[in-house]
């Protein structure tokens, strides 16, 4: 009795030959699990930290703390870093580093050093160290088991009207290397809105001059507080 052959093949493998020999098959599917395999990306953090923010111009700033390790035991040549939004985003920019210079009045000398800056007077920054923008640069590369771990961050147009305080944002973030292979990872953004200014009254110009629409209100009586019960302690916006 002639003994069979048992052949193990990856399910990749066992669908290309499928294919080959004229199978309907999707292949979609593996290559996508195949992807995921080969670069694994993943969020990190406190979900309040992952956020989009409203800046002082008008623009939306994007913070997502990520994790990607390459598991292959080659390098991997960055092509592309996308992050896409239930939105049709046309002004998203991934966040330069820039220098920045101050002076050394005791030295008289001037020094300076690479950051991350939001943009606005009171833009948030934050070190070179703790970003990795510049490490996912087009040719950049991930070398085999060396995780690339910190914050990406990017400036995008306004943020949408109708997202509201405190709502979640699923994205995707989608890395695409060399090999032409995307790698995605659904990311989770918290929404973080400025609050709105209150408006203050403006002020008589004059000593005795009411403001205006004012001409019919009764003067309010004053009383002194000579008794704890005649004091009624400050009025609101004193």
């Amino acid at each position: 009795m002639q003994k069979m052959e048992c052949r193990i093949m990856r399910l990749e493998d066992s669908l290309k030959e499928l294919a080959n020999l004229g199978s309907p098959v999707d292949l979609a599917v593996v290559s996508k699990e195949y992807a995921s395999d080969q670069l694994e990306i993943e969020q990190f953090g406190n979900p309040e930290d992952n956020k989009i923010f409203e800046l002082e111009d008008g623009r939306t700033g994007y913070m997502l703390s990520v994790d990607l390790t390459n598991q292959t035991s080659k390098p991997m040549y960055i092509e592309d870093v996308e992050l896409q939004s239930p939105w049709d985003e046309k002004l998203f920019e991934w966040l330069p580093p820039k220098t920045a210079t101050f002076k050394n009045r005791k030295k008289a000398k001037a020094s300076s050093y690479e950051r991350y800056k939001f943009p606005g007077k009171n833009g948030l920054e934050l070190p070179t160290e703790e970003v990795i923008n510049h490490a996912l640069t087009l040719g950049s590369r991930l070398f085999a088991s060396r995780p690339v771990r910190g914050w990406l961050l990017a400036t995008g147009g306004p943020m949408p009207d109708d997202l509201i305080q405190g709502a979640q944002i699923n994205s995707t973030l989608i890395v695409t290397t060399s090999d032409h292979v995307e790698h995605r990872k659904q990311i989770v953004l918290w929404t973080e809105r400025l609050q709105a200014r209150p408006i203050r009254q403006k002020r008589p110009s004059g000593l005795f001059e009411r403001p205006a629409g004012a001409e019919h209100v009764t003067e309010p009586t004053l009383h002194s507080p000579s008794r704890e019960s005649d004091f009624e302690g400050p009025t609101e916006g004193l």
